[in-house]
Parts: C-alpha cells; structure tokens; sequence
C-alpha cells in the first residue's frame, strides 16, 4: 500500500512528462521554419489534368520574365517582411496582394493567377509570409500572427497607392487563413474584397486533424498540451483567433473557393467560415479538386468568378 502511494503519482508525472515532451517536438516541427516545398508536375501526373502542366509552367516563365520590386516592411513584432511587386503595364490603382500557403511560395500559389491579373492591369503583390522565403522570422504561426503581416501590408499598400485606391487580399490555404483572420482587425478602407482558397478554420483544429491522422486518440491530449506550451513558451495561443470568429465582425465582402475533394483540410472548415460571414459573400466549388488546385480543375470558371468579384468591387 506504501508503494503505490507514491508509485501511482509517480507514473502519472511521467506520462504527463512524456506528453509534454512529444507535444513540444511535434509543434516545434511544425512550427520551425524549414525547406519550402514547391508545386512539383508529380502532383497532378496521372490525373485528368495533366495536361494542364505545359501551362504551368509557362506561367511561371512569364513571370521570371517580368521586372519585379522588391517591396519591405518591419512587422509589429519587429521582423523584416519581403515581398515582390510587379507593377501594371499601365499606372494603376488597384492591386491585388497574395499569400502563399504553409512551406509554399507566392510565385508556386499564384502562377496562374499573375497573368491574367497583369493582362488585365491590377499591380500584383506576392508576399513572403513570416519564416518564408526572404521574410525574416524563425517560427510559423499558422496565421495567429500572419494576421497582423496581412494588416500592416495592406496599410503599407494603402499609403503607397492613395485613399482612392483599390487593394484586395489573397490567400491560399494558410494564407487563405491569414487573411480570413486579419479581417478581423481594422483594416484600411482600400480592402474591397477577399479571396480565400482552402483556408483551414482554426490552427487549433487544423493540428488536431493533422495528429489525428497519425496518432489516433493520442492526437487531442497532444494538441492541448500543445497549446499551453505555446502560450507558456511563444505568448500566443492557438485558440487565439478563428476565421469563423473572424467573420462575425468582418465587414468586407469575400469570395470562398475550396475544392470538393480536397482530403488535407476539410471543405467544411471552408463552410464554417462562410456561414459565419455576414457580409457580401460567395462561394465557390472546384469540382475534383484536391487542396488548392481548384484553378487546375476548373481554370476557366475558377477565373470568370475571380475575375467577376474583383472587377465588382
């Protein structure tokens, strides 16, 4: 009896120990900036739309053609923020700046999108989230704190192009996130819309789906603890905000996309944020379309509805 009054305790300290440990591996992984992975012809080879490769890749040698800025701002956090400009033909007041997804890049995420928005005279902003590419930054928040990269970019923006102007956030999946997110902030009155393409609801719900694919009934405890090292540890946590908390205040009209077959995050997170939304809004279906490859399945209507919604507002 003497035994297990201090074995049980015991026991208990040590699965708490081991839970915290893997919690902090896991999300430091996840977290830590690392190799960005790009768009490979492996993703849509043997699928119905391999033909649409060539097109891809034509896009993107267009725009290494192009004469690019380079465009930098200090975060509210104090990180130095890049992003690349590609002004219109033709002097311009309405610009549209995008956010690539987690480990991605703008110039992979937005390809098919940057000639036809160049053809038809929006200057285009591609930036590099916080940990990517040129931006500075060690750590990835899954949006919590992209949010506030999306805000102050769009003021820099604001102030570069003048009151009249006319700016529109773009995001593919985390930065899908991030700027469903940031609409919760006060933004400048030159955002008259936002496009999200398979934006994960939450950070929080978003790594509990990830663990539990690979760790079953293990994934919730390891999520938790998650959390509360992440408010300990990086100030922050990952119930912070939400995109459906997000839209209950968001006055700026949005376009939602996600694709109907996307098996990495859920169409329903993209719903939850739609139903959430009180203001203008739409909703777009990519028929067959895995995570973020709506513009593969269904370029041209995918590019009718874009196009509809920007040049509306």
């Amino acid at each position: 009896m003497h035994i297990l009054t201090w074995l049980l305790p015991a026991v208990i300290l040590i699965i708490l120990v081991l839970l915290f440990a893997a919690s902090f591996h896991l999300m430091g992984k996840v977290t830590a900036r690392r190799k960005q992975h790009f768009f490979t012809d492996q993703a849509i080879e043997g699928t119905p739309w391999a033909d649409r490769i060539p097109r891809f890749h034509e896009d993107q040698a267009w725009m290494d053609r192009q004469t690019w800025e380079d465009l930098w701002i200090t975060s509210c956090d104090g990180l130095r923020l890049h992003a690349a400009f590609l002004p219109a033909a033709a002097p311009s007041r309405r610009t549209f700046l995008a956010f690539h997804g987690y480990l991605s890049s703008g110039r992979n995420d937005f390809s098919f999108a940057v000639p036809l928005l160049h053809a038809r005279g929006y200057n285009v902003v591609l930036a590099d989230d916080r940990a990517h590419g040129m931006s500075e930054g060690d750590r990835i928040t899954l949006g919590l704190r992209e949010r506030f990269d999306c805000r102050d970019w769009a003021e820099h923006l604001s102030h570069r192009f003048g009151p009249d102007s006319s700016l529109f956030l773009g995001g593919m999946s985390m930065g899908a996130t991030m700027v469903l997110m940031s609409a919760g902030l006060p933004l400048p009155d030159t955002v008259r819309g936002i496009v999200a393409d398979c934006g994960f609801d939450s950070p929080f719900r978003m790594c509990l789906l990830v663990l539990r694919r690979k760790y079953g009934p293990l994934a919730y405890p390891l999520i938790c603890a998650g959390s509360l090292l992440h408010r300990i540890f990086a100030g922050y946590s990952l119930h912070a905000m939400s995109t459906v908390r997000a839209m209950s205040s968001n006055p700026i009209p949005i376009l939602f996309v996600h694709g109907d077959a996307d098996q990495y995050v859920p169409p329903e997170m993209t719903l939850r944020a739609y139903h959430a939304c009180h203001a203008e809004k739409e909703l777009f279906w990519g028929r067959g379309a895995g995570h973020t490859l709506s513009w593969v399945t269904s370029t041209r209507d995918y590019a009718d509805v874009f196009f509809d919604f920007l040049d509306r507002h």
